[in-house]
């Protein structure tokens, strides 16, 4: 998942910036079972709204 770290201004033009929320992911892939691992940056969590959203789905 990539959500916005920030805006930017660029050549007068606001571009954001992009983040991937993964500090490490791994993947375990074994006949027909997946599973997923995953190291949250926690900056990124305090700074999304969507991402709270999806975490509080997860729970």
């Amino acid at each position: 998942l990539i959500v916005e770290k920030r805006k930017v201004l660029s050549e007068s033009k606001k571009i954001s910036e992009l983040q991937c929320i993964f500090e490490e992911i791994k993947l375990d892939i074994k006949k027909d079972k997946i599973a997923v691992t995953a190291i949250v940056n926690d900056k990124v969590i305090d700074n999304s709204t969507s991402m709270k959203i999806i975490l509080e789905q997860i729970k």
